[in-house]
């Protein structure tokens, strides 16, 4: 038991490092040494969690990913609920804006949607196997998750909650069906 807790304690004190390293710095400047130095560990230790900085930085955000996913109450809703889905996807990149910001800043810009896309189609995947090849599906994806995505991050001077209503609605004027 003890092992674990220090496993624990030692992981966490990693990714604590990384986070405000990453706060700082693009990911390509970033060094195992650094994490170490920071985090008060040897590198062997970091090397029990993680291959590299890059495995470190996408097991991170995938923990954002899987976070943005388990938040929606209904990923069917893709489909059949288009205003509603946005809403949701919107809120969740909200309630996760300062780790997005964080982790998905620079080079790494561009997954976010990417990886937001992959997960909701493994989700509608378990839920109607039949259309696991639908090109039409991942269209629909791109252009919801993206586009709300996108329209999201552009308009800075807007408040928060009402750019989400007001990209829902839009949304929701443009629903399609797989």
């Amino acid at each position: 038991m003890a092992e674990r807790k220090q496993t624990s304690k030692s992981r966490r004190r990693i990714l604590n490092a990384f986070i405000e390293l990453r706060s700082q710095k693009e990911l390509e400047k970033i060094t195992v040494v650094e994490i170490c130095e920071r985090a008060d560990i040897n590198k062997s230790t970091f090397y029990v969690y993680f291959h590299d900085v890059y495995d470190l930085s996408r097991q991170m955000q995938q923990e954002i990913i899987d976070r943005i996913a388990a938040s929606l109450p209904d990923p069917d809703n893709v489909i059949k609920n288009t205003a509603q889905f946005t809403r949701d996807i919107l809120m969740a990149y909200e309630a996760n804006k300062q780790q997005i910001q964080t982790m998905f800043s620079g080079s790494q810009s561009s997954r976010l949607p990417m990886l937001v896309k992959a997960k909701i189609l493994e989700l509608i995947q378990q839920l109607h196997p039949e259309v696991e090849d639908s090109q039409r599906l991942r269209l629909i994806l791109n252009y919801k998750i993206y586009g709300a995505y996108y329209a999201f991050l552009e308009d800075t001077d807007m408040n928060e909650m009402e750019k989400i209503e007001y990209i829902s609605n839009l949304a929701g004027e443009s629903s399609f069906n797989a």
